[in-house]
């Protein structure tokens, strides 16, 4: 009798052991994913901006803040709209991708508004003046994104909307396009360095690390364990790879053969599911992740001009 209580017990043990080592797995999973935190606080946003300098041109266009109303979400997303000098019936929706803000990406506004192209650029979660409490990796950004496509259809009824993401903004934009597939709000979309599916970035990661498969499936059981308590989502939900099969717009996929982040393989796999024919996947040899922009803008944004003239305009 006192081996089998003994037994009981040292079972009773080894599974708390088991279930407090996979709580502070999957916690550790949840922080490095849908747990991570924008790398500027909401309050004082701009005022990091003040300084570098990347504010100083924003006086050289009209330009206003406004809150759109998220019901789905549960929240309201924080907006700028600016309007190009030259009059356009023309707009571009600018997404940043996690850990990041809309000012990161004003360079970028600035060249679209100096060829004649309005510009949104919203916050994404938990960024800013944007609700959220976490990141979902497009899951319910998704979401937010089809509010502003509303908006930008309603301020440009006219003209073409354009939908350009960046990292976690371009995954967005391709869980976006089945959506988008009701109306068809957006005309085209750009996606800068995006991932194909959650587990498939995170099964890369691990393999360049060697990882052996049962610790590879350990780690994502016990992340989803956490994101499904925590944000609502498991890895398997994000499918940006699923979403472009079903798309009908034209799609231009950017990136670089370097990328760390999320690895070139990941925008083959992209572009070939995107079963129509007006699709482009331009190469940066050498480049890193999001980078191409900065590193070697000529190309990067005559080849979105060539793009939108082709499929397009």
């Amino acid at each position: 009798m006192d081996k089998k209580k003994a037994a009981l017990k040292a079972g009773l043990v080894l599974n708390a052991l088991f279930w407090v080592v996979t709580f502070i797995f999957g916690r550790k999973m949840y922080s490095v994913t849908y747990g991570k935190k924008p790398r500027h606080g909401r309050k004082g946003l701009e005022g990091h901006y003040q300084t570098e300098g990347i504010l100083d041109r924003l006086a050289e266009f009209k330009h206003q803040k406004f809150m759109i109303e998220n019901s789905h979400n549960g929240y309201h997303i924080e907006t700028l709209h600016l309007k190009a000098n030259t009059p356009s019936e023309n707009v571009m929706v600018i997404v940043h991708g996690i850990t990041s803000n809309y000012y990161d990406l004003l360079p970028v506004a600035y060249k679209y508004l100096e060829e004649g192209t309005n510009v949104l650029m919203y916050n994404q979660r938990q960024t800013g003046n944007t609700g959220g409490d976490n990141y979902t990796f497009g899951y319910f950004e998704r979401f937010d994104m089809e509010e502003v496509a509303t908006v930008a259809k309603r301020l440009y009824p006219h003209g073409w909307v354009g939908v350009h993401g960046f990292s976690m903004g371009a995954s967005t934009a391709a869980m976006h396009s089945e959506l988008n597939e009701t109306q068809k709000k957006v005309d085209f979309y750009i996606l800068d360095g995006p991932y194909h599916t959650m587990e498939g970035t995170l099964d890369l990661a691990f393999n360049q690390r060697k990882y052996p498969s049962i610790w590879q499936n350990y780690l994502k059981w016990a992340g989803n364990l956490a994101g499904r308590t925590f944000a609502r989502v498991k890895f398997g939900d994000v499918l940006p790879l699923e979403a472009v099969s079903k798309t009908t717009v034209p799609v231009l996929i950017i990136h670089g053969t370097e990328d760390e982040t999320c690895p070139y393989v990941g925008a083959k796999f992209l572009f070939s599911n995107i079963r129509h024919p007006k699709k482009e996947l331009k190469v940066f040899p050498g480049l890193g992740h999001c980078v191409a922009h900065e590193e070697n803008p000529n190309d990067y944004f005559s080849t979105i001009g060539e793009f939108i003239n082709k499929f397009v305009a």
